[in-house]
């Protein structure tokens, strides 16, 4: 069960601080205020964890038979008027049941994501961290500065 989200720079959020979800939560407020936006975020990740195509960083959708929503281009779900070029989603979490020992049984997942000067998108970084013994997963892409005089 997730427990709480946070997202950054996410369609018409710049940051919504950590939002805390329980087993029922309510999102109430008026039109156009980024209800959509919270729930959408989880579809988001949900259907790249589903995608069969692991070169994909972010499934931002298009195929009707699976994808769960269409968001269109990067630049539909990226806060507009935001002088980066990425956004962040993360979440905590806590399983009820796991079907191994080792499996992680709380803890927090984030990720941010950009997009490069040619439009794709890549995973800036992605963390795990195990709440029970504070371990931690982090990879992030260094992107190597261009020689002088080198055009990118």
């Amino acid at each position: 069960m997730f427990t709480s989200l946070h997202l950054k720079q996410f369609k018409s959020w710049t940051d919504t601080g950590p939002i805390t979800l329980a087993p029922v939560t309510l999102v109430l407020g008026t039109n156009s205020s980024g209800k959509s936006s919270l729930i959408q975020s989880l579809l988001l990740l949900k259907q790249t964890a589903e995608s069969s195509d692991r070169t994909i960083h972010l499934n931002l959708g298009g195929d009707i038979s699976t994808d769960l929503f269409n968001f269109g281009e990067l630049k539909s779900i990226h806060k507009r008027g935001a002088k980066d070029r990425h956004f962040s989603i993360s979440f905590s979490f806590q399983r009820t049941i796991t079907e191994r020992r080792n499996q992680v049984k709380s803890g927090r997942f984030a990720a941010s994501y950009g997009q490069t000067r040619a439009g794709s998108t890549f995973i800036k970084e992605l963390r795990l961290q195990n709440s029970k013994d504070g371990h931690c997963f982090r990879i992030e892409r260094s992107i190597a500065a261009s020689p002088r005089g080198s055009r990118r």
